[in-house]
């Protein structure tokens, strides 16, 4: 039979995997082929999950015994300190030119076109394909069929080019959803306010102004309350012939509460005043969202020092002492979206 797997490879196949959260011979197996770290422990030499589990089970203890040793030394040393956890990146070109990026109403256009090309094309085809049939075979008689090789090359583009319009419209998908559940969310905070509940954090954006309009509306009305029970009780005094000694009540432009609810009304107008100034700013200048043709899934990434790269975004996040807690790869030029609790 073949060779078997050195020992000491098998170990620090198990020893690795353990360390990643991997339990399972078979899952090992398929790492091994697809996961680089594995590969180069294997050193592509991948051993099937049957031997796999016949090592961890015939040398069980020694296993345990050096995985523990493994922890007990990554704990002396410090490893794996989450205090501080940096996030890094670094930009990877695609297999696509900047060039073949289309905004999406190029790519709707250059789909149309694409499909009147082949239409046309398909047409003049079939007419010289039936021309030449009948002079080869007659006017009625019957002729092979084939499909123009025109027609043979362009399908593979045209299905890109399908898929470039799905992702543009998976991500207005995406997008309006994002703003619905927004919306949603606000509604939801501000009819809790309504109900006289008050929801813990900051009110949404879409409602601060209305919510700090039920705030102020609220104040107000317990401030008239105050007022109404302080002219009772001072007038059921003076019928009694006492003078009320309560706390004299101020005017409402006076009272903190007031004032305070005021304040916030204000800020929340001048906020919303603000946003819809940079919303209109912004609206002309802001970019069609574009889509390359070749890789669907790549996007144009800015590079340190100028200039743009057609590819994908590589990032890794890291703890203080150096270990790699995570890696992630995305279309998204920016690091923000992936450093998140």
């Amino acid at each position: 039979g073949r060779a078997g797997y050195h020992p000491d490879m098998l170990l620090t196949l198990l020893v690795w995997a353990w360390s990643r959260g991997e339990r399972s011979s078979r899952r090992i197996e398929r790492l091994c082929a697809e996961d680089v770290a594995y590969r180069v422990i294997c050193a592509q030499d991948i051993p099937d999950h049957v031997t796999i589990a016949r090592f961890r089970k015939t040398h069980a203890a020694a296993c345990e015994d050096l995985f523990t040793q493994v922890l007990l030394l990554a704990a002396a040393l410090g490893l794996g300190r989450l205090e501080t956890i940096a996030l890094d990146s670094v930009k990877i070109a695609s297999n696509a030119s900047a060039g073949a990026n289309r905004t999406e109403s190029a790519v709707r256009a250059e789909a149309a076109e694409h499909a009147r090309a082949i239409a046309a094309a398909a047409v003049a085809a079939h007419e010289a394909t039936d021309t030449s049939e009948d002079d080869e075979h007659g006017r009625g008689g019957p002729g092979p069929g084939s499909v123009p090789p025109p027609l043979a090359d362009p399908r593979s583009r045209a299905a890109r080019i399908g898929e470039a319009i799905a992702v543009l419209d998976a991500a207005r998908a995406a997008e309006q959803q994002a703003r619905d559940e927004k919306d949603t969310s606000a509604q939801v905070y501000l009819e809790q306010a309504r109900a006289g509940t008050i929801p813990m954090g900051a009110p949404p954006a879409a409602v601060s102004v209305a919510a700090a309009q039920l705030a102020l509306e609220r104040v107000l009305a317990t401030h008239a309350e105050k007022v109404a029970r302080y002219a009772q009780r001072r007038a059921e005094a003076a019928a009694k012939g006492h003078r009320y000694g309560g706390w004299v009540i101020r005017p409402a432009e006076q009272d903190p509460k007031v004032i305070k609810a005021r304040t916030r009304l204000e800020r929340a107008i001048a906020a919303e005043t603000a946003a819809a100034a940079r919303a209109d700013d912004s609206t002309g200048d802001r970019p069609e969202r574009v889509v390359n043709t070749t890789d669907p899934e790549s996007g144009l990434q800015p590079l340190r020092g100028g200039g743009w790269l057609q590819g994908f975004n590589c990032q890794a996040v890291t703890s203080e002492d150096g270990v790699i807690l995570a890696v992630s790869v995305a279309a998204n030029p920016t690091d923000a979206p992936t450093f998140v609790p």
